[in-house]
């Protein structure tokens, strides 16, 4: 966690939450019209792969579109 912290500028768990909060596609999603790969890994302990799968059907005018979820073996 602390390369963590560094990368985003806070010093404590709280402060990395709340600095999560402005990292969000929620917003953009729908104007990415572009050939688009997303990947995501199995075990990733800061993004959950529930948030590959929300982003994949939030691309909603992409031109194609491509994933893969590494496993923990991979």
């Amino acid at each position: 966690m602390k390369h963590t912290f560094f990368i985003h500028g806070v010093k404590t768990p709280f402060e990395y939450l709340k600095k999560l909060k402005n990292y969000t596609t929620k917003d953009i999603s729908e104007r990415i019209t572009q050939d688009t790969l997303i990947l995501a890994g199995e075990k990733d302990h800061i993004i959950l792969v529930n948030m590959f799968y929300k982003q994949m059907k939030a691309l909603t005018n992409i031109k194609s579109l491509q994933g893969r979820v590494f496993t923990e073996k991979e």
